[in-house]
């Protein structure tokens, strides 16, 4: 609005002017004016496409995050089905939550317990290349090994699908296979 009316007041001096002897100064003044309209709308231009791809970005990011949170959804469904537990591991291999069946499951609270050290030795290093594995394919990978818990050793199949979520880095389904008892 504001050069709107600069450019009105220019041009009706310039007009006034063009008859007058100043008609070079008005004219220089005149370019000037332009000069400055023309940098501000090119100014404005860049902006507002920048906001647009940002938006589009933004856009594209949402899309991507929601078919993420339902291929999410539909691997715990299935995972929950086929398997006794389906626990959700951070960026450092830590178990996210722990609910009841989680609890009941390991026989303690497991929150924030680093998931790998329930698992054998022998197998733990193979459990962390198959994450690593998962994490890199985006597929679901299996693995044979053996969980020793207070109570028992547990011969599983765990079953290991890479998120790539804010939150967590992939998600275990654990389906007993054979149960040891320790104390016999």
């Amino acid at each position: 609005p504001v050069s709107g009316v600069l450019s009105h007041i220019v041009v009706a001096k310039f007009v006034i002017a063009a008859a007058t002897p100043y008609y070079t100064q008005a004219s220089v003044i005149m370019l000037v004016l332009f000069a400055f309209a023309t940098q501000g709308a090119h100014r404005n231009e860049l902006h507002m496409r920048e906001k647009w791809l940002a938006e589009q970005r933004a856009a594209r990011t949402e899309d991507d995050l929601k078919e993420n949170v339902g291929v999410l959804s539909a691997f715990q469904m299935v995972a929950g089905s086929l398997c006794e537990l389906v626990v959700m591991l951070d960026e450092n291999l830590c178990i996210m939550q722990s609910d009841q069946r989680c609890e009941s499951f390991f026989g303690e609270e497991v929150e924030g317990d680093f998931f790998p050290s329930k698992i054998s030795d022998n197998d733990r290093q193979r459990f962390v290349d198959v994450v690593q594995a998962s994490s890199e394919s985006q597929a679901i990978q299996s693995v044979p090994v053996e969980l020793e818990l207070h109570f028992a050793t547990l011969k599983v199949q765990l079953v290991v699908v890479g998120t790539h979520t804010l939150a967590s880095r992939c998600l275990v389904g654990v389906h007993s296979v054979e149960h040891s008892p320790k104390f016999e």
